[in-house]
């Protein structure tokens, strides 16, 4: 649903900026989340869809503006990294989230979670490297216009 939402909305003119906004969000919700009464189940399970309506908000367009600052010759191998890395973290999360939960109670982990996530998404607006990922796009497509001409004459 977030994705055909994403589709028909279009999100902001800077894919970046979508990303980013989806990101809080995804924050805002996690910690909402943490904060939900034991008893709200109906609320627990609605914040949950909300959350994850989010997550194709903030992957798409960042796939996208990925897709853009990286020539086509080096996407493969790009892309294969950042999904290498993605499930490699998974089992690292998991062994960290565990305990830490069992500590301090699940409903802390995910308050400080969704915080943490939420003030990530709101420092990249300040990192110049982030938020001209994609302007290196007419960079991109030149390199490759001339890799193709390299290609097609064999030079």
């Amino acid at each position: 649903m977030g994705g055909l939402g994403l589709g028909i909305l279009g999100g902001f003119q800077r894919r970046i900026v979508t990303s980013l906004v989806g990101i809080i969000i995804l924050g805002v919700g996690v910690s909402f989340l943490g904060l939900i009464p034991v008893g709200a189940f109906l609320l627990a399970i609605f914040v949950i869809f909300v959350v994850g309506i989010t997550l194709p908000m903030a992957n798409g367009p960042l796939q996208a503006a990925t897709q853009v600052s990286v020539v086509p010759e080096m996407q493969g191998r790009v892309f294969s990294l950042l999904a290498s890395a993605a499930s490699a973290m998974t089992p690292l999360g998991m062994a960290v989230a565990g305990p830490v939960a069992d500590l301090i109670g699940i409903r802390l982990w995910l308050l400080g979670a969704g915080i943490v996530t939420a003030l990530a998404g709101i420092i990249a607006f300040f990192i110049p490297a982030v938020m001209h990922i994609e302007d290196r796009a007419d960079e991109v497509e030149s390199l490759s216009s001339e890799n193709e001409l390299v290609a097609d004459f064999g030079v």
